[in-house]
């Protein structure tokens, strides 16, 4: 697992740490979860990617987050963005 995708399912971990079904999934089950599936309603979703891009020190495009369809696929649109 790279920095980024380690630092970017630390961010996730504790987003969701109040949503039970989700909480128990180790990082690699969690980098391969959909992202649609972690049950996040759109002001989640915004809130999600501003943590995102203040960690990481960079503006992601709405039209590529949303091709993105696991957290993997954030992580690697992160490691692309830098």
């Amino acid at each position: 697992m790279t920095d980024i995708e380690q630092q970017t399912t630390a961010i996730l971990r504790r987003f969701v740490a109040e949503k039970a079904d989700k909480s128990a999934l180790n990082d690699d089950e969690l980098l391969n979860t959909r992202l649609a599936d972690l049950g996040f309603d759109s002001l989640e979703n915004m809130e999600l990617v501003m943590q995102i891009e203040d960690a990481f020190g960079v503006s992601l495009e709405e039209e590529d987050i949303l091709r993105c369809a696991k957290v993997a696929d954030l992580a690697e649109l992160v490691k692309r963005s830098r």
